[in-house]
């Protein structure tokens, strides 16, 4: 891995100093002028006084053996002093937690770009990275508001108008109504019998079917008239008064099913009494 800037090395005290010092020259001499290299104890990692986003990188368990099991605050520790981009490049032993545990950790922690690698003897790498932007940063959201399309309005004067032109026009969809009835129907029209009505007669017509004479003739005789005394001209009787004619005898009555036997009161024989 290719380092420059500001590197941070953590390491613990259970490491011997031989090691510290042929590790930590070695990665000095490979930095040289381009970066600088800070070292700190594990134990003592929150007295060091470390500022945020100050890190291009940090290296933890650099030093042999690996022995550092970092916990879920100390990683959420390092990610702060990372700056945004920065890397954290981490070895631990291979009998501690497993890589996949160890990944979901550095994911929930806010580490993104986590890579397994190529650890060594008895150990495992993980490489992840710090987001391109700090935490409680903001950004404007660019706003991609299309436009609707132009729509050609017109006044409903323009729409409803008829031109006299328009009726010159063969190809015109202008009914004639003279033309909607034939010879036929209107011969039919002209010899349709007329509706017999007898209530403004003193008496029933002699052909009544409406039920007048019907009433008439059981007032004569004082007796009950029962049942559907005869067949409706309209046949609507039975519908209700909704639909009975002025002088039907069943006004007032309820509805009734054809057929079906139907009774008058004497009120009703009697509505002139």
């Amino acid at each position: 891995m290719d380092m420059e800037g500001e590197i941070l090395v953590i390491t613990t005290a259970s490491v011997s100093s031989d090691e510290v010092v042929k590790k930590l020259g070695a990665l000095r001499e490979h930095v040289g002028n381009k970066g600088n290299v800070r070292m700190e104890l594990l134990e003592r990692l929150s007295l060091a006084g470390i500022d945020d986003s100050r890190f291009n990188f940090v290296l933890v368990g650099h030093f042999d053996p690996p022995d550092v099991i970092l916990k879920a605050d100390q990683l959420a520790f390092l990610l702060k002093t990372l700056k945004a981009g920065g890397k954290l490049k981490i070895r631990e032993p291979l009998e501690g937690r497993s890589t996949t545990e160890l990944q979901s950790m550095l994911t929930l922690t806010g580490y993104i770009d986590i890579q397994p690698g190529e650890g060594g003897v008895n150990t495992k790498l993980i490489t992840c990275q710090k987001p391109s932007f700090e935490v409680g940063s903001s950004s404007q959201i660019l706003s991609f508001k299309k436009k609707a399309p132009k729509v050609e309005t017109k006044k409903a004067e323009d729409i409803w108008t008829i031109s006299a032109n328009d009726f010159d026009d063969d190809e015109d969809d202008v009914l004639d109504e003279d033309g909607l009835l034939d010879d036929e129907d209107i011969q039919k029209a002209s010899t349709a019998p007329e509706v017999q009505d007898c209530s403004t007669k003193k008496r029933a017509c002699k052909d009544c079917t409406c039920g007048r004479a019907e009433i008439e003739a059981a007032e004569e005789e004082n007796k009950p008239l029962t049942g559907p005394v005869a067949a409706s001209a309209c046949g609507n009787c039975y519908l209700g008064d909704a639909f009975r004619c002025s002088s039907c005898p069943y006004l007032g009555m309820p509805s009734f099913k054809p057929g079906e036997q139907v009774q008058l009161t004497d009120r009703q024989l009697n509505v002139d009494k």
